[in-house]
């Protein structure tokens, strides 16, 4: 197109050059400038010179014709060329358009999962986990035990399993293969596994430190044996008090056993501690916790009143939902025993006769806690 813009610019040039000699040509042949005798010779002359001038000014006249024929057919060239370039981009946008709703075709089949893991993610996502406890007692226990585990690998959508405690009969040894076994056996669980001590394992043995010493050997922090285990807080007084908070739910584990009072100062200051750490972490929730769980081995005595005063005035404060789970008394209790009514209270069944108790902590159900005995068809 540049060169046909050139190619019209000389034309107009030649025009203007042309038309000036023709000027120049006509003044110099005017009357009374000829020499006498050269009249008609110099008007022949004229009239050449006008016809050649008159040539010259056609050929102008033509050629810039021709160059404005040349520029307008570029001028539509480039006109067509501008047109064929947008179809090309809305050609091209068509083909982006296509490839966006074919890629978002082919995600389609993704899209449940995808919906899925952001539900997961979500703060107040449903929270599962299981609770077990009292367990294994006898050989028998044990076997039904493994089978209940077996059933939770394979069944269950709980994130975690908590054990409450109480990992032998109260009339058994405390050797140190007991702790072993049990060891090895909740390394089979499939999930992430949190446990604090009951009493048959620590207080009511004969030689409690040593059988302290086997406890923190075999079950101390537990949960690392697991990867996909939380990551737990601990108290610095007692490091066997743990606690996380997980889909907007608190969860307090404490050393809290049934028994004998071994000793007296031991006792209340331990239960001194598990109050503190219940009222750090409920005063200390965000306020995108909707609900708290408290779980401990110990059902509720009046040896236990420091904890218990503690943990119902820290309840009142939380003013949220509160679940205390345990174990120790071996029957299915679920009740609201104290006159703060956030706080549901359950004992868990024997862990060698029932299956794990599966706990549903969500904000779309009444009281925040759905429990399921039968978890597994």
């Amino acid at each position: 197109m540049r060169r046909a813009i050139a190619r019209g610019l000389a034309a107009v040039g030649l025009i203007a050059t042309s038309g000036l000699a023709w000027g120049c040509s006509a003044d110099a042949g005017g009357p009374g400038d000829d020499a006498p005798g050269t009249s008609e010779a110099g008007a022949d002359a004229r009239l050449d010179a006008s016809g050649d001038a008159e040539a010259s000014l056609d050929a102008a006249t033509e050629s810039a014709a021709d160059a404005e024929q040349e520029l307008d057919a570029s001028v539509v060239s480039d006109a067509v060329a501008e047109v064929a370039i947008d179809a090309e981009v809305d050609a091209a946008a068509g083909t982006d358009a296509d490839a966006t709703d074919d890629a978002a075709t082919e995600e389609t089949p993704d899209a449940p999962l995808d919906a899925q893991a952001d539900a997961d993610a979500a703060p107040y996502a449903p929270f599962v986990f299981s609770v077990t406890g009292d367990v294994p007692y006898t050989a028998a226990e044990s076997t039904a035990f493994d089978g209940y585990i077996a059933q939770l690998n394979q069944l269950s959508t709980s994130r975690a399993l908590l054990h409450v405690g109480d990992i032998k009969s109260g009339a058994s040894a405390c050797v140190e293969s007991v702790y072993a076994t049990v060891a090895a056996q909740l390394l089979t669980v499939a999930m992430p596994v949190v446990i604090v001590p009951g009493d048959n394992e620590w207080n009511d043995c004969t030689d409690p430190a040593q059988a302290w010493t086997y406890w923190l050997a075999y079950l101390g922090e537990f949960e690392k044996h697991w990867a996909s285990a939380p990551a737990l807080d601990r108290q610095a007084a007692r490091h066997e008090n743990v606690a996380w908070t997980e889909r907007g739910v608190a969860m307090v584990g404490v050393n809290l056993v049934g028994g004998r009072v071994q000793d007296a100062a031991e006792w209340a200051t331990r239960l001194a501690d598990d109050a503190a750490w219940v009222d750090e972490r409920l005063s200390g929730a965000a306020p995108d916790v909707y609900a708290a769980v408290v779980f401990a081995q110990a059902l509720p005595t009046s040896a236990h009143q420091v904890f218990f005063g503690g943990l119902r005035a820290s309840s009142a404060r939380f003013a949220r939902p509160v679940l205390y789970v345990h174990g120790d008394g071996h029957a299915w209790i679920e009740d609201r025993p104290w006159p703060e009514q956030n706080i549901l209270r359950v004992q868990i069944e024997m862990g060698g006769k029932a299956p794990p108790l599966e706990v549903t902590v969500s904000p779309t159900v009444a009281g925040a806690f759905s429990l399921n005995r039968t978890p597994f068809p």
